[in-house]
């Protein structure tokens, strides 16, 4: 197929995606740095009513992550630290033993997730930064999860302790770091690390996220989660730079002159990544595959759902970046059509959540799952379905996808009930709850 083909058909993808309100974001799909599609669709703001176009501006999220490990490769080929160097180096009585600054990257530390801190603040109501997290982790330190180098466990904190040891070594705030030996080399001028909350200035063309909570449109820092979003949004190393489509063009075209990386670095980075159990690999801020010729990433954040491939033999790269939390599923079958289409591979169908909908099946079949399981896990009828909640958060609608297997528009799991357990199973893990007798 032509080009021209190629980009009138990515053009009637999302405008069906948009038509279905399952995408309100911007897409940018790219063949030797020029553009396939590259175009907003839906709204920056909802209060404001204001259209999203090519520079409207999102938080990458865990995007941000290959910038955290292009900082630290840097630093090591400047000599300035080594990537088997251990936590004690940079934090004296630090409280694991064995950790190095490649597990940190690869995510083979046995650290935990950022998720784990909140209940040690007494303050939930602003962020905290990197300095605080550090001290929490010196004061009641998690138990592992594994030894070091022993397991894969996608671990926030270990990148957030990545930016403290970017400071140390380097002398400088992680913000003018990143800016001046990576943004700014890059020609990223719509770009930066941004906190909201925090009375900082906004970026250029920042949207607003939303997500989707008891069936409402709220923002992040007015939802039932608030406590848990919104003092991170102070920590780096993890997430928060703020970018567009055509900054992140502009990012792919400088790792591929190696303008802000030497080639020889990049190649070590997707060299012998981490299995990460699931047939997945890890390298250092990427997934890995096809032999290195693919890396690609998402970004997750309340509202803020991203995707990054980049397809290094062909020169082809597609970013996705969006601001509205409808359906994960939907966003995953749109991607997946999208990336074939650059690729010239089979396209496989777009459908949404309620496509994969089984309406044969009855309320009297679902309402059996009604009660209350491990983990404070709660099954309560919703309309003619169920709905699930853990703790005080908010209720999320299960549909089935047959008598005993039921998906959600909030995230990619599949819910799976035999009446006395509800398995939780995704590509990364699989949880079973038993059911809690009243």
């Amino acid at each position: 197929m032509t080009q021209e083909g190629r980009s009138d058909e990515l053009l009637e993808l999302f405008r069906l995606a948009r038509e279905k309100d399952v995408f309100n974001g911007c897409i940018g799909v790219y063949e030797h740095g020029e553009p396939l599609l590259e175009a907003g669709f839906g709204l920056s703001d909802f209060g404001e009513n204001q259209p999203l176009t090519p520079d409207s501006c999102f938080d990458l999220a865990s995007i941000t992550k290959q910038f955290t490990t292009a900082a630290i490769m840097l630093l090591r080929d400047g000599g300035r630290l080594s990537l088997d160097d251990g936590m004690e180096k940079f934090f004296p009585g630090f409280p694991y033993k064995g950790i190095t600054v490649r597990m940190l990257m690869n995510h083979t530390s046995g650290l935990p997730d950022e998720e784990w801190v909140i209940p040690f603040l007494e303050d939930k109501t602003r962020p905290i930064d990197n300095q605080k997290l550090l001290d929490v982790i010196m004061s009641q330190p998690p138990a592992p999860l594994f030894r070091p180098g022993e397991g894969w466990f996608y671990s926030n904190i270990a990148y957030e302790l990545l930016a403290n040891i970017i400071e140390l070594v380097s002398g400088r705030g992680f913000e003018a770091f990143i800016q001046s030996e990576l943004l700014d080399k890059a020609g990223m001028s719509h770009s930066r690390v941004h906190h909201r909350f925090m009375d900082l200035q906004d970026p250029r063309g920042m949207t607003t996220s939303y997500l989707m909570e008891n069936g409402e449109m709220v923002k992040p820092e007015c939802s039932l989660s608030a406590k848990t979003i919104v003092p991170l949004e102070g920590v780096n190393g993890a997430g928060l730079i703020y970018t567009t489509i055509g900054d992140m063009n502009k990012w792919d075209r400088a790792l591929r002159a190696g303008t802000v990386l030497p080639l020889e670095t990049q190649r070590e980075m997707r060299e012998n990544p981490a299995d990460c159990g699931n047939g997945e690999r890890y390298g250092y801020g990427w997934f890995v595959k096809n032999g290195g010729n693919l890396v690609h990433h998402s970004g997750g954040w309340p509202g803020y759902i991203n995707y990054f491939y980049r397809y290094l033999d062909s020169d082809r790269m597609l970013i996705m970046l969006t601001n509205v939390q409808k359906d994960r599923r939907a966003l995953m079958s749109l991607l997946n059509r999208a990336l074939a289409i650059l690729t010239g591979a089979p396209r496989p169908d777009f459908i949404t959540t309620r496509d994969e909908v089984n309406r044969s099946v009855t309320p009297e079949q679902v309402s059996q799952y009604v009660g209350d399981y491990e983990e404070g896990a709660k099954v309560r009828t919703h309309g003619a379905g169920i709905c699930l909640s853990f703790g005080h958060g908010a209720a999320i609608p299960l549909y089935p996808v047959d008598a005993q297997r039921f998906i959600t528009t909030e995230n990619l799991n599949e819910y799976q009930f035999d009446g006395k357990t509800l398995t939780v199973v995704n590509s990364r893990y699989r949880q079973t709850l038993c059911r809690v007798q009243a």
